[in-house]
């Protein structure tokens, strides 16, 4: 969403929402609020934090990654503390997808 603000903890399947923290005055998204809100679009409901998203789709390796898969940064999904960023694939970029390290489909 072009132009939308990027707030620490924005973003509900509607759309844009205040952040929290540090982003509780700004009205915007942050990775897993977009990704939340394009999958709600496509009528996917996935959660709203990062690990929630991760664990609601099916788990494919890097070599089958498409356009809308869910990319993961992180090291260890298990641990309930870890909230990495994630970005939603558009296509091959080499920086982004060779840094990733788990990827998911709804």
């Amino acid at each position: 969403m072009r132009g939308t603000p990027y707030t620490w903890g924005g973003g509900v399947p509607a759309g844009p929402s205040f952040g929290i923290g540090p982003g509780a005055r700004t009205r915007g998204l942050d990775c897993s609020g977009l990704a939340e809100y394009a999958r709600a679009r496509a009528g996917a409901r996935i959660g709203g934090d990062t690990s929630a998203q991760w664990n609601a789709g099916i788990h494919v390796p890097r070599s089958q990654i498409r356009p809308g898969d869910l990319i993961v940064f992180a090291s260890n999904l298990a641990s309930p503390d870890d909230d990495p960023p994630c970005a939603v694939y558009r296509q091959h970029r080499a920086r982004t997808f060779e840094n990733s390290r788990h990827v998911t489909r709804a």
